[in-house]
């Protein structure tokens, strides 16, 4: 565990940065919402992206290297800054793009600091519901400034499990086929936004969750939520191994129901 983090050229601790820098963004999210002028476009047939994802990636990018101008910076929308540090933010300005995009109120923006490619400090806000998820490591997660504990279910008839799935045809496919294999379960939710859902696993709102086509940027903070949190919780990547930033594929959730879950290879 990172004790002595660097301070930042204004005197101030990566944690306190971090807030503030998650509420910038917050703030440009929730003023931008539901614009007529927001312009959207495409990286890919289904990759939505818009100019306030890249406007808000920019503005937390600029802030967060003035204030520690030798880490390195990982963003979606504008790509990476290399440093001579074994520290790196990593920023999605709005995850849950598409939400965003057809003015559905369920987006967030996330960023995390990492060391040696592993999170330390992570937060994802959802700035329509003024729910702040955060976490340090070897401190524990929060919900709103708040210990978060929960009992887990341990069987799917009782659980609500949540996945969503990326571009990708084939893997959209498997995700429903999933879906309908795992029934009967209590409720399965699809609701568009990772950050959000690996935040809520670490809540004990979402008892298990699965994607199969995630980046850093979608995962840095909600991998220590999980690794935080006071309930028995993991996060498998491909071939079961633990996740790490680069797995793409992430089965999330209570041990217990991770145990059983035999569509995991």
């Amino acid at each position: 565990m990172q004790k002595n983090l660097p301070i930042s050229i204004n005197g101030q601790s990566p944690e306190i940065v971090a807030r503030e820098a998650i509420f910038k963004a917050g703030g440009m999210l929730r003023e931008s919402f539901r614009l007529a002028d927001a312009q959207v476009s495409f990286k890919g047939r289904a990759d939505v992206v818009t100019n306030i994802d890249l406007e808000v990636e920019e503005v937390v990018r600029d802030f967060l290297l003035k204030q520690f101008p030798d880490f390195g910076f990982l963003g979606e929308e504008l790509g990476s800054v290399s440093a001579n540090s074994p520290y790196q933010w990593v920023v999605d300005p709005i995850d849950g793009t598409a939400n965003f995009a057809k003015g559905i109120p369920h987006i967030s923006t996330t960023l995390a600091l990492t060391y040696n490619d592993k999170p330390i400090i992570g937060a994802t806000l959802d700035p329509l519901r003024d729910h702040l998820f955060y976490a340090r490591e070897g401190e524990g997660f929060t919900f709103n400034g708040n210990k978060v504990s929960f009992v887990p279910e341990k069987t799917f008839e009782l659980a609500t499990i949540g996945m969503d799935s990326g571009s990708d045809e084939e893997l959209v496919k498997r995700t429903i086929e999933i879906a309908l294999n795992v029934l009967p379960v209590h409720r399965i939710r699809i609701m568009g936004s990772a950050a959000l859902a690996f935040a809520y696993v670490a809540t004990g709102w979402y008892d298990l969750y699965l994607h199969f086509e995630l980046k850093p940027w979608d995962v840095a903070a909600g991998l220590l939520f999980i690794r935080e949190s006071t309930a028995e919780l993991d996060c498998l990547g491909p071939g079961s191994e633990k996740a790490d930033l680069f797995s793409a594929k992430y089965l999330a959730g209570n041990k217990d129901l991770i145990d059983i879950c035999k569509f995991w290879d």
